[in-house]
Parts: C-alpha cells; sequence; structure tokens
C-alpha cells in the first residue's frame, strides 16, 4: 500500500460530481476546444521505476490564470498480476480517482478527457501537476492492489501531445479490434460498469462483445480482466440468462441487474433496440431531437446547458415502446471519432452514427441489427412509425411580444380597483411595482398586466383567456383568442402557396397566390377569424404574380401570358404576421423555415395545417409498376417544399 502524504487539497469520494463553472475556473486542460488523452501501459517491473513522476511543458504555477491547454496522462503499471488486458479497465479508474480531488474535475475518457482545475485549488496551495499524479498514483495503489509498482508522465507541451496521441490512436484501434470477431452468442457472461454513475445516478452500463461501454473505453475483455483481479470494483459479471429477444438483444439476467443498478428506474433493456426499451447512447452534434416539444440539435442543447450551474428540461424518449416525454439533468461532450458514416433514406432523412452502430435493418431472412458499415443500397431501416406527443391548444396572446397591448376596459378598471384596495391608492400602488399613470390611461400592455397579476396573485394562464382584442401599431380583433383548426388551415395555406412580407418591426403584409379559386374561397374563412381586417382579392392576368421569382402556371407560349387565371389574397395584419413568424413559417427571401415548432401544438392543430398545407401544395399520383397489371396501381402523395430541413419536419408532423 502506497504511503499517505500530505496534498494541498482533500481526497475523497464525496467530491465525485464537482464542477467547476467558469467563474470558479482557474485553468482548463483539453477538453473540446483543445487536444488530450490519457494511456495506461502494462510492463514489467524492471522498467518502471515506482511513482515516478515527469513533466513534459509547463506546470501550473507557469499557467496564466483563465488560460487553456493540451494535456495528457500516461501511466506505466507492473505488477506480477497486471497484463495488457487490464490497460483499459486502469486507464478508466483514472476518471474515478482523479475525481476524489478537491477542486479537480475529470470528464470523459480516451482522447476525450477535459480537466477544470478551480480558483480556490490554487489559494490552497495546488501548484504542480506532481502533486495531481502523485495523489492519483497513490489511489491506484490502495485501491487495485495487483499494481505493484507505478509511474507518471505528464504532457501540457502542445506539440509533444500531438506526436504521443497520434501513436496512441493505434493502441486504442487494437483494443477495439479485438472484439470484433467475437459476438454476444459466443458468451455466456456479459460485464456491467457504474463509473458514471458519479453523474448519472440511474445510469446502466452494459458490455457485451457486440456493445461496447457507453464511454468507449472499455470493452468485453477489458471487463473481464477487471472483474478478475477486483471483484468488488467497478465493473462486474452479468449472468446473461435466458435470451428474451436474440435480435434487440434482451436477456433475463440483464432485466434483473438493470433494476438494482438503476435503483427501480429500468426493468427491461435491449441492448441493440434504438426504439424500445433502448440502452443509453451519444448522437452527433446534428441529430435532432425533441427537447420541451421543440425539435432541436442535441449539438445546440448541449452548447447552451454545458457550463450551466443547473439544468433541466424534457427530452422525448423512449420507454416500453412509447414515447415519452423525460427529465433530463446532464449532458457532456465528446470528440467525434475519425470516421462516421451518413446514411440518407428514400424518404430523404438522414442520420449520422460510427461505423460499429448496429441499427436494425429488414432483410429477406428476416429482421437484423447490421452494423452501420456493413449496410447496402437497398437495405430498409427501422423507423419509428407514430410520433405521439401530447400538444397544446395555446391562445394567440402566447405569441404576441410583451409591448403588445390588449384593449379591454373590464381588465383595465379590475386591476385598478384591486390595486387600490391593495395599496389603499393607485399612487402608492404604480411607485410599489415601478409602473407609470400613464401606463393605465387607454390600453394596457401585456407586461403590465402581468406584473399586475403576480402582484395581486392573480393567475395570467387564466386572465389571459378573456382577451381577443389587441394593438399592435394597430388594432386587430379576433373572434376566438385560441389558435383554431380554420386558423392553421389558413396558416398552412400561406406556408404553401403564400408569401409574408415585414417592413420595421411589426408591419406584416401576408399573400396567398393560387389558380384554384376554390381554395380563394376558402381562404375567406380568414374573415370569419378577423372580422374587422380587410382582405383584398385580386385576378391576376399577368405574368406579373410570382412565387420566389416564378411565375404562375407559366406554359412557356408567351412571357406574358398564364394558363389559367391567378387569384391573389392580400392583407395587412400585425398580429398574424406575428404568429405565423412564431409558428416557423418562412418570413421573407431571406428567412427561415422552423416548422418543428409545430410539434407543440394539438394533433388537430397540426392536422389543420397539414390539411392546408396540402391544398396549396400537394398532389396525389397514381403510379402503374411496369411489372404488375395495369388494374394494380399505387397511390403516391406529395408535399413540396424548398428546404430540405423543413421536408423533415413536414415528415415528422405527419407521424
Amino acid at each position: 500500500m502506497a504511503e499517505m502524504t500530505e496534498f494541498p487539497f482533500e481526497i475523497s469520494p464525496m467530491f465525485e460530481g464537482e464542477r467547476i463553472r467558469k467563474d470558479d475556473l482557474y485553468i482548463e486542460l483539453a477538453g473540446p476546444k483543445a487536444h488530450g488523452f490519457e494511456l495506461v501501459r502494462a510492463v514489467s517491473m524492471d522498467e518502471i521505476e515506482d511513482e515516478k513522476f515527469t513533466l513534459i511543458g509547463k506546470d501550473i504555477s507557469e499557467m496564466e490564470e483563465g488560460s487553456r491547454s493540451d494535456y495528457a496522462m500516461i501511466y506505466k503499471i507492473a505488477g506480477e498480476l497486471v497484463e495488457s488486458d487490464l490497460e483499459a479497465i486502469v486507464e478508466r479508474r483514472n476518471h474515478d480517482f482523479q475525481n476524489y480531488i478537491q477542486g479537480y474535475m475529470h470528464l470523459n475518457q480516451r482522447y476525450d478527457i477535459w480537466v477544470r482545475i478551480s480558483k480556490d485549488a490554487i489559494k490552497k496551495g495546488l501548484n504542480s501537476f506532481e502533486q495531481i499524479a502523485k495523489a492519483t498514483m497513490m489511489l491506484f495503489k490502495n485501491e487495485l492492489p495487483f499494481i505493484e509498482k507505478i509511474e507518471a508522465v505528464y504532457i501540457t507541451d502542445s506539440e509533444e501531445v500531438q506526436k504521443q496521441l497520434n501513436e496512441t490512436m493505434t493502441i486504442y484501434e487494437a483494443r477495439d479490434q479485438r472484439t470484433r470477431d467475437l459476438h454476444d452468442e459466443d458468451v455466456d457472461v456479459f460485464y456491467g460498469c457504474t463509473l458514471c454513475q458519479s453523474f448519472a445516478p440511474t445510469n446502466v452500463c452494459v458490455i457485451s462483445p457486440d456493445r461496447v461501454s457507453l464511454c468507449g473505453a472499455i470493452n468485453w475483455f477489458d471487463g473481464r480482466a477487471a472483474a478478475k483481479v477486483d471483484p468488488e470494483g467497478p465493473q462486474f459479471a452479468i449472468e446473461k440468462g435466458e435470451c428474451i429477444d436474440k435480435i434487440g438483444g434482451e436477456y433475463t439476467g440483464v432485466n434483473e441487474k438493470a433494476v438494482k443498478l438503476s435503483g427501480g428506474e429500468y426493468d427491461r433493456i435491449k441492448l441493440h433496440s434504438f426504439f424500445e426499451y433502448p440502452h443509453t447512447s451519444c448522437c452527433t452534434h446534428d441529430t435532432e431531437i425533441i427537447v420541451n416539444r421543440e425539435v432541436v440539435k442535441i449539438g445546440d442543447l448541449v452548447d447552451s446547458e454545458l457550463n450551466k450551474e443547473r439544468i433541466k428540461g424534457n427530452i422525448l424518449s423512449l420507454r416500453e415502446g412509447k414515447a415519452v416525454n423525460e427529465e433530463y439533468f446532464l449532458v457532456q461532450k465528446l470528440e467525434a471519432p475519425e470516421k462516421l458514416i451518413k446514411i440518407s433514406t428514400k424518404s430523404g432523412l438522414s442520420i449520422t452514427l460510427t461505423p460499429d452502430h448496429k441499427i436494425p435493418v429488414d432483410r429477406i431472412d428476416g429482421l437484423k441489427w447490421i452494423e452501420t458499415e456493413k449496410l447496402m443500397v437497398g437495405d430498409r431501416i427501422l423507423a419509428l412509425k407514430n410520433l405521439k406527443i401530447k400538444g397544446k391548444v395555446p391562445y394567440i396572446i402566447d405569441f404576441l411580444p410583451e409591448d403588445a397591448h390588449i384593449i379591454d376596459n373590464c381588465i383595465r378598471d379590475e386591476l385598478k380597483n384591486k390595486l387600490k384596495e391593495k395599496y389603499r391608492s393607485l399612487k402608492k400602488a404604480y411607485n410599489a411595482l415601478n409602473l407609470k399613470q400613464s401606463q393605465f390611461y387607454c390600453t394596457l400592455s401585456i407586461e403590465t398586466i402581468k406584473i399586475c397579476c403576480n402582484d395581486l396573485n392573480m393567475s395570467w394562464n387564466e386572465v389571459k383567456k378573456r382577451f381577443n382584442k389587441f394593438s399592435l401599431r394597430s388594432i386587430v380583433e379576433v373572434n376566438n383568442p385560441k389558435i383554431t383548426t380554420d386558423l392553421m388551415y389558413i396558416a398552412g395555406l400561406i406556408a404553401s402557396d403564400g408569401a409574408i412580407t415585414k417592413r420595421g418591426k411589426y408591419q406584416y403584409t401576408i399573400t396567398f397566390v393560387n389558380t384554384n379559386k376554390k381554395l380563394i374561397s376558402a381562404y375567406e374563412i380568414y374573415k370569419k377569424i378577423f372580422p374587422e381586417r380587410n382582405l383584398s382579392i385580386d385576378l391576376k392576368d399577368s405574368v406579373d404574380s410570382l412565387i420566389e421569382g416564378r411565375p404562375i402556371n407559366y406554359t412557356g407560349r408567351s412571357l406574358h401570358s398564364l394558363a389559367t387565371d391567378c387569384y391573389a389574397c392580400s392583407t395587412s395584419n400585425p398580429i398574424f404576421g406575428l404568429l405565423l413568424e412564431n409558428l416557423g413559417i418562412k418570413v421573407g427571401e431571406n428567412g427561415d423555415w422552423n416548422l418543428h415548432r409545430l410539434l407543440s401544438l394539438s394533433d388537430e392543430l397540426i392536422a389543420s395545417f397539414i390539411r392546408g398545407y396540402f391544398d396549396g401544395d400537394g398532389s396525389v399520383r397514381l403510379r402503374v409498376n411496369k411489372n404488375w397489371n395495369e388494374k394494380w396501381k399505387s397511390g403516391e402523395i406529395y408535399l413540396a417544399i424548398s428546404d430540405e430541413k423543413s421536408a423533415g419536419h413536414l415528415q415528422l408532423l405527419l407521424k
């Protein structure tokens, strides 16, 4: 056992999970904006000088506060029981032991390590990497008694880190190569790992020949070696038990262990299923996920949450084969491997995966889980058929800015009376709430009403249901304060064959152009929704009617002729324009489509939008397959949109 040494920091498992935020940061090592790695090598006893430390590059005392540096940690270990199979296991424990050090945060593994040292640790006397290395080596020898000798080399010189990293990558690859010819059905025992539970308490990590650990650092051989030399350690054997689902990778032994490891959070796990009882996985930066009922790129979510003290939100996940919203509380950012494979489907959707990631494929001989790099053009991959999200029916006011005004004398008088009753006079009330008397003369802004409701303990969610007349540069009255199916149908028509232009902050002009007179008649639903807004309908008889620069139904016979009459409806409406923009419909030539925002709406509202979109720019085609009898036809339905990302979002809405 290594001797206890005095260190300028406390060492205890209680510091696992400690986060060092930006304001507390002294220096950052490796991580997403620098290079780094950690490596353990098994050598013979005579190749090591026990507990020797070597530093190549600057020490902590030579680094400036707030700086960032490349960082590598290399350990040599020796002992009678030490073998090369243990390298990855000991390497992974570096994460475990270094997080025992107060004021030192270690994340991830292999070439993804990310280390931060706090200002407080520096104040207490941490000034050298040797102190960190000595403490880590002491923990290795105390906790892993099969290590009889250990030596450490730390590197902060960028050129040397890069040189060593290139050599280290070949070592990682050689480790991973060992398991590629061994499969789940060839063994009776899998292995579990609990190292990540210091950050994710209910995490369940099962390691099989066909699935490495979630961190990517431990394969089946590593797990076997670790469980052999340290049966009470964080890696342990899991009896497979009876096979329930060979394709999905579900076993009775794994399920029983999942209950214990997750504290009852999970009772079923399919090792190779992405859709039903899935095992935890990582995604690439541009993978779209549904968070708080909105589609976002996972990379954008991680970047926005990474340095926050506390994170909280709801992410759409799969539980028992059903889509459910679950709370997330931790995000991590790892460096992608050198090789990634992008899969594109006939429907236009795509996903980027690591080469060894397995996905379900419908082959002639049945459902197969195939590694991405072994897929063939023409393979039929499985996808979620129905996406069930509990949507909502919002109010128009939910989409309006705080400076929009409400025209409602009743609410104005009610608030004034209640404020006077509480504060004895309106002057005292205005002073207490930092409001002005002029704000109550005629109309009230949404911001003012919210301030008053909060002070008077009135529910804003109830009060807002009363408003149907708004002022935003001009007065707009609606027949229903809720978002209705009629309104969403009109929104679909505009998204497909219309245009929205915006001048200034809130001046919107909405136009719908089509050759189908019935659709123009349907568009008069608009008058029922906004009874006091003017709506012009014009018959266009020249090529001047354009959508994104192209003539409507131009036949080529004449530069100034149309195949049929073309109708154009136009209205100016700041409330409707804001609503359409906030729903994700493109505004102006340089605007963006964000149709994923519609996912938060109820199924009925989404269906009405799709109906309007199809009526405006959809089509149905009957196709005869040349190998079939002519009476057998297949029907195809098309929705057209110029933006590829939004085409994918339309598909998502259809689910």
